[in-house]
């Protein structure tokens, strides 16, 4: 299922991902990245310098798209429906989801 963030929801997961700072850099979204076997195709991506957050950052996800506040099934169902893959950038990671696009990309196929 492929679904489009809203500028609301792209900016509520901007700001979630302050926390995951660690010792390096911020983390920064990138809104075209096209990763392996995506045939050019654009997707939502965070980079950041410790994979490990990648859970952390993936619910973060799932929290914005379900717009819910107390339902945790429904927040585990959005985790499951997010295929989270990772690319090594040198010193580092790009998480992505094929399947959500940003706003300013929704348009392209």
């Amino acid at each position: 299922m492929n679904e489009t963030l809203t500028a609301q929801q792209l900016a509520s997961f901007e700001d979630s991902l302050n926390n995951y700072a660690g010792d390096g850099e911020l983390p920064t979204i990138r809104t075209d990245y096209s990763g392996r076997a995506m045939y050019g195709r654009e997707c939502l991506a965070v980079v950041l310098d410790d994979s490990s957050f990648t859970p952390a950052v993936t619910a973060e996800l799932a929290y914005v798209l379900a717009d819910t506040d107390d339902d945790v099934a429904e927040l585990v169902d959005r985790i499951w429906s997010l295929p989270t893959y990772t690319d090594n950038m040198g010193h580092r990671t790009v998480i992505y989801w094929p399947n959500i696009k940003a706003p300013n990309t929704a348009g392209e196929d």
